[in-house]
């Protein structure tokens, strides 16, 4: 004869499992928004990246608007501000550490300037050496795409400068807002990604947007497997043998 089953929750087991489910399912909607985010941005990147390069004129009140101007090509005119480059720390190429290389850009014949992504560069063995990081002088005529900078992941601190060199800074986190107050708020509000082609960079192998969004798929499967996992344990160990049946 076939015992029949009865279930007997426990306190903390239950407690622990109604804490435990919805936070993975959530972990898991979270990372399917994430790969759904990444998937619109490589849409609207292939989409922009087809339209003719727009000459960047700061009188244009819409190039101030970076949901305007986000992976859109344009052509730029300006000198460099050798004053002051910026290394954006933590930037690794093929196994090797090393920078993003900054340069301000001044538009020609204009109050405003902008941001640009020189390259990666190799960080060196000794990280307290300043690099030898050369600013092309004279009026360049550049290329490239509108971009925000590389997102800073965790927050453990503040983004405090690193003075390597006079004219060296080296930063954790490339924060756009914050710089504009050193330009009296003339700092576009997005980076200019150098195209290879383009003089004055370093090496420019830049990661299309949107790419990477599988393994976000990927973890999102993870956390919905693990809560039914957590919940088919949950209701195993607490399954008994009804033995007040005869």
């Amino acid at each position: 004869m076939m015992r029949r089953l009865k279930f007997t929750p426990h306190l903390w087991p239950t407690l622990a499992t109604l804490v435990a489910v919805p936070l993975l399912i959530a972990l898991g909607q979270w990372q399917l928004g994430r790969a759904a985010e990444k998937q619109r941005g490589y849409a609207q990147f292939m989409q922009r990246g087809a339209d003719p390069a727009i000459q960047l004129l700061a009188g244009d009140p819409e190039v101030w608007k970076l949901r305007v101007m986000q992976h859109r090509r344009i052509d730029v005119r300006g000198r460099y501000d050798g004053a002051v480059n910026f290394l954006l720390d933590n930037q690794v190429h093929e196994g090797v550490a090393g920078y993003f290389v900054y340069t301000p850009l001044r538009l020609e014949g204009q109050e405003a300037y902008l941001l640009v992504n020189r390259g990666w560069v190799a960080a060196g063995p000794d990280r307290r050496a300043p690099l030898s990081v050369e600013v092309p002088p004279g009026l360049m005529a550049l290329s490239g795409v509108a971009a925000l900078p590389p997102p800073p992941g965790i927050k453990l601190g503040e983004n405090a400068p690193e003075q390597l060199a006079p004219n060296l800074i080296r930063l954790q986190r490339i924060e756009l807002d914050q710089m504009a107050d050193k330009y009296a708020g003339k700092l576009l509000p997005y980076e200019l990604r150098l195209d290879p082609g383009s003089d004055g960079g370093f090496l420019r192998q830049w990661r299309e947007p949107g790419s990477g969004h599988e393994r976000n798929l990927g973890y999102a499967f993870q956390w919905f497997a693990m809560a039914v996992v957590v919940t088919l344990l949950y209701l195993f160990l607490n399954l008994r043998r009804d033995d007040s049946l005869k």
